[in-house]
């Protein structure tokens, strides 16, 4: 079965047409809490990676705006609660770093 997107993934399982699904964490967290007591998860979390912000290693002007903006979202309580209304508390994260990944 192919499906076009994770909507689509969701309306399947919804539909019974599936008995489980996988998708990332997120996506499992944000439809739980829009459809409450209608899924359940079925494990802990697999193969869970860090996903970021690519910015070029000379543009620290970039750089600064992303972590200053974070660090300001933080601080003044807007991330906590769009972590809380979209359902991602499992993946707050606590700082904005500056690691390179080298090929």
């Amino acid at each position: 079965m192919v499906l076009q997107d994770q909507t689509a993934v969701i309306q399947t399982l919804a539909n019974q047409r599936v008995v489980a699904t996988f998708q990332d964490s997120p996506v499992t967290d944000y439809y739980n809490k829009q459809n409450p007591g209608k899924f359940a998860v079925g494990g802990s979390v697999v193969n869970a990676g860090l996903e970021g912000i690519a910015v070029r290693k000379s543009d620290t002007a970039m750089f600064n705006a992303v972590k200053n903006a974070f660090t300001k979202a933080k601080s003044d309580g807007t991330y906590s609660q769009l972590i809380q209304k979209w359902g991602l508390t499992n993946e707050a994260i606590s700082m904005v770093d500056r690691r390179t990944l080298v090929a």
